[in-house]
């Protein structure tokens, strides 16, 4: 029994999880998230790219026997050898426009691995304060059910007394199932969201999550130029750009296609009953001439409508997240409106409706069928203010991730 007990409370220091901000949660995942590490993993990888396409070609050596006898028995007596050192030498700037490329390519991917990152977190974040709202619903439901069974208690007590029909308890008693009923689908609603979360924690989806309250104040946003944040944070834009300064490197590597290159060799002749000699070849190929020049051509055309393509994607993906990032922002501050009214008065009036209903009812003065109402209009007011705050911080996530960064200042 011991042994059971100990098994038992190891379990559930194990697997019992003390209620986590999304900050928090946000940690988790960018230590354990697969995506990330494969981002980082791909952005090492291209920093190795440099070195590869900077240094010159691997050299040639090459050995060449000249009049050796059929007669392989003789083979002392072949006329000559020949021992060769070949080397390819790039015209001067291609190497270092390619190390360019790659460099800018390292950056480039350094940047798509902060959007993969910066993705992350907003899922993240808009999945807890989810998890947030449902739990939150899932309370208000359930206070909704005490209510109606204090109701349900009412209209029996009335009923045995005369003074409530058999229809009035019946009703009541069918809107506690169906209160019950939609507080199953929750239930399910908030299951499907911590496997989410555990999928993006990379661990097992049945591992349980406690996520703390989606808060009652809500983070102001700062009056900030959103135009400069976006242009300077943002990893997909900054990418971008770095896509058009890899097209201008291309630009100019196409260019130096129309100049030779060189190659260089050097040997040793190593003749029979002659002196050993020297030997050295100067060859360089020739990309200027008509015939041999049209690849050249066309890699420089390419080259220019790369760049272009490049300068038009930036222009309109800037303009489409300024675009996502003022709408949401304006989506921001019109929640922060309509949560100011439910505050100031909706709340507030509904709860002392439902008190005043109950007590009408009692007494004969109130209709079932208004006390029902009232209540189901209480359920429905709370659940909208709620799903107010959890659209707010769901929003400010992905305001957030459109600047590519947390948002300074605010509170």
């Amino acid at each position: 029994m011991r042994a059971f007990l100990f098994v038992l409370v190891a379990f559930v220091v194990l697997y019992a999880e003390s209620p986590k901000s999304a900050d928090e949660y946000v940690r988790l995942a960018l230590k354990a998230n697969p995506d990330i590490r494969s981002v980082q993993y791909a952005y090492k990888a291209a920093l190795e790219e440099a070195p590869i396409n900077s240094t010159l070609p691997d050299p040639t050596i090459m050995t060449e026997g000249r009049g050796i006898p059929t007669d392989l028995g003789n083979f002392e007596e072949t006329r000559e050898w020949m021992f060769m050192l070949e080397q390819r030498i790039p015209f001067p700037g291609k190497l270092s426009h390619m190390q360019r490329k790659s460099e800018i390519n390292a950056v480039e991917m350094e940047f798509k691995s902060d959007d993969v990152r910066n993705q992350i977190i907003k899922w993240v974040e808009q999945t807890v304060y989810r998890i947030a709202y449902l739990d939150k619903a899932l309370e208000i439901y359930q206070q909704q059910i005490d209510w109606m069974q204090r109701f349900e208690e009412i209209v029996k007590s009335r009923y045995t007394v005369g003074s409530a029909t058999r229809q009035e308890w019946l009703k009541a008693g069918i809107e506690l199932q169906h209160l019950l009923a939609e507080r199953i689908e929750l239930e399910e609603r908030r299951t499907n969201q911590v496997r989410l979360l555990n999928r993006l924690l990379d661990r097992r989806l049945d591992h349980p999550v406690a996520v703390e309250s989606l808060p009652s104040d809500l983070p102001t946003i700062p009056e900030q130029e959103l135009d400069s944040l976006l242009t300077h944070n943002n990893p997909a834009l900054l990418a971008a750009q770095q896509r058009q300064r890899y097209a201008g490197v291309d630009v100019g590597l196409a260019k130096l296609s129309l100049y030779p290159d060189i190659a260089l060799m050097g040997g040793l002749m190593v003749m029979n009953n002659m002196d050993d000699r020297l030997m050295g070849r100067i060859s360089m190929t020739l990309p200027f001439l008509p015939w041999s020049g049209k690849d050249s051509g066309a890699r420089i055309e390419r080259a220019k409508i790369m760049k272009s393509k490049s300068i038009l994607d930036y222009n309109y993906l800037r303009e489409k997240l300024l675009q996502q990032l003022f709408n949401v922002s304006s989506s921001l501050h019109t929640i922060q409106k309509q949560k100011a009214l439910y505050d100031e008065e909706i709340l507030q009036s509904y709860q002392q409706l439902i008190e005043l209903s109950l007590a009408d009812y009692k007494t004969g003065g109130e209709s079932y069928i208004a006390v029902i109402d009232n209540i189901r209009k209480l359920l429905k007011t709370q659940i909208t203010y709620w799903s107010l705050i959890q659209k707010y911080m769901h929003n400010r996530a992905e305001l957030e991730y459109t600047l590519g960064s947390g948002i300074k200042g605010a509170s």
